[in-house]
């Protein structure tokens, strides 16, 4: 009776042992680490979202600890996933995607940077008709919600040209160099155009320099 009793034991948990490797064969981790863009310190609290490579809404989310750690486990089925984190007063340094294969068990870091602000003033200096109009872009910011650098220039504003000044409180990452790769920026650029009758009559470039974790006040004459 006893040998039964042990033989049936035994095999319970040769079985049970089976069946975990075969649940942890059918998963994947997504881990990482959330750290200080600047002082490589880690960042606790930080909301980290699993995003499909598709689009789409998030498909999960986790605090870091206080180690800025967090870690998410998913089957291994549906669309190439990566992580992307977010806290009040940090922005994303990196618009980047790991280049991994779908379902590879993953390991890395997540930046965020403290912001640097520029509030801008666009102020007329030139004479125009009433009928001219003044289009603003900007590239090197990060626009509400600031989550990611744009990729290019975006429209900031556009408005008669004889309109009253404009103020615009922006915010970038100030830059470095990581491995051969330069990240966040080292000013913002603008690019203003005088449009009469519909067609563009003048073109002008601008550029402002960050400070880094300060905010500088700069007037973009037109």
């Amino acid at each position: 009776m006893n040998k039964l009793i042990t033989a049936l034991l035994l095999t319970a948990i040769l079985v049970s042992c089976k069946k975990t490797s075969t649940e942890d064969e059918n998963y994947y981790t997504l881990a990482a680490t959330v750290v200080d863009f600047d002082a490589s310190t880690p960042i606790a609290a930080a909301k980290v979202y699993v995003i499909a490579y598709i689009g789409g809404a998030p498909l999960d989310s986790a605090l870091s600890d206080v180690n800025g750690k967090v870690a998410f486990s998913f089957k291994k089925e549906g669309p190439y996933k990566f992580l992307t984190p977010v806290k009040n007063n940090y922005i994303n340094p990196m618009n980047t995607v790991p280049a991994h294969l779908n379902y590879d068990n993953r390991t890395e870091f997540l930046y965020l940077a403290r912001p640097s602000y520029v509030n801008v003033t666009v102020h007329k200096t030139g004479t125009y008709l009433p009928s001219d109009s003044v289009n603003v872009q900007v590239t090197g910011d990060y626009a509400p919600p600031p989550i990611f650098q744009n990729p290019g220039y975006r429209l900031l504003f556009k408005d008669k040209a004889e309109a009253p000044d404009k103020i615009f409180n922006l915010q970038s990452a100030y830059g470095r160099v990581m491995g051969s790769f330069f990240f966040g920026a080292s000013k913002l650029h603008f690019t203003t155009d005088i449009i009469r009758n519909g067609a563009v009559i003048s073109t002008q470039k601008d550029s402002t320099s960050l400070i880094q974790f300060s905010i500088k006040n700069y007037t973009l004459n037109y």
